[in-house]
């Protein structure tokens, strides 16, 4: 929800301990339940005035959910609201309170049990029940810009409560965004702050854990940039790891024992970076550069990996990579 190229002015939400418990504390009486007039002067800055919805009070608990659902929610709006991250078009919020209650029903059915935070439901089921619902109602899938609005704000909610509060580190996350978690090492006056490292979509495990052993330790010790780090991450989820999982690297860290063999893995990286499968448009191969990059920073992942074996292994629980 942070408007594009400029950092959110952060509240004593960022300074709190990062639990339920604290931030929840932390919410004046008035913002506690999800319950709000828009256009009323205390509701009017965080919402987006939407005729369809003014002169109401408009309630946004999420239907059959455990309490605290709603009030995450709120918390999320209040938090809006203090860091100024940006306005909320109400027949968003709304769609997306009821694409958590589908979710949450749907988690109750096949585990027994109701989820006890929004945030035991990952986004992309959250996303899913809201594109049904809209399906059902309107007989038709979403227009373009309108899936991607309830995406943003299903995926900055889940965001922030899966990062504000719970105790995980910030690199126990998949999604590593500055704007969101103040934690992550940066400079002062950061000029990448609006990219964010995602670390979701690598496969297989393994390299997925690699990586993220990798840059952690690299951005704590300012051995990269953070606008490297996130090329990194990009680089692991769209070459290197579509690779290893079309060649059938899905288990082991160590592509080969013998080293003529491991050269020859490389060698048909690369020969695969060269092919349309690379790319994601098949009539636009990656370039030389590209490629001789992509090769190089591979490289220094898997050096940086063998010099730190040990610690890689018990960060990551994966023995191989100390092997």
């Amino acid at each position: 929800m942070t408007e594009p190229g400029r950092a959110p002015r952060l509240s004593a939400a960022a300074a709190t301990a990062f639990t339920w418990q604290a931030q929840a504390a932390l919410v004046p009486a008035a913002w506690r339940e999800p319950i709000y007039q828009i256009d009323s002067p205390e509701h009017r800055e965080v919402f987006r005035q939407n005729s369809r919805y003014l002169g109401r009070r408009l309630d946004f608990t999420p239907a059959d959910c455990p309490p605290r659902f709603g009030r995450e929610v709120a918390w999320f709006v209040w938090l809006c609201a203090t860091d100024q991250i940006g306005k909320i078009e109400p027949a968003y919020l709304r769609w997306c309170c009821e694409a958590i209650s589908l979710a949450c029903q749907s988690h109750t059915r096949e585990h027994g049990h109701a989820p006890e935070s929004i945030t035991d439901m990952s986004s992309s089921m959250l996303l899913r029940h809201a594109l049904l619902a809209y399906q059902t109602r309107n007989k038709r899938l979403p227009p373009l810009n309108t899936r991607r609005s309830i995406t943003h704000l299903i995926e900055h909610l889940h965001l922030y409560l899966s990062v504000r509060c719970t105790d995980r580190s910030w690199w126990e996350h998949d999604i590593w965004d500055l704007r969101v978690d103040p934690r992550i090492p940066q400079r002062e006056h950061e000029p990448s702050h609006d990219m964010a490292a995602r670390l979701g979509g690598i496969e297989p495990v393994w390299l997925r854990e690699g990586v993220r052993f990798w840059l952690r330790v690299s951005i704590t010790a300012e051995l990269l940039r953070w606008s490297s780090a996130v090329e990194r991450s990009r680089m692991a989820a769209r070459h290197l790891g579509r690779f290893l999982t079309a060649t059938g690297h899905l288990t082991d860290p160590v592509l080969a024992d013998d080293p003529a063999q491991l050269r020859m893995v490389f060698t048909d990286f690369a020969a695969w970076l060269r092919s349309p499968e690379a790319s994601a448009r098949p009539d636009r191969r990656l370039t030389g550069t590209a490629i001789e990059a992509t090769v190089s920073q591979t490289q220094v992942f898997y050096t940086f990996m063998v010099d730190h074996a040990d610690e890689a292994a018990a960060a990551t629980g994966i023995a191989r990579w100390g092997a």
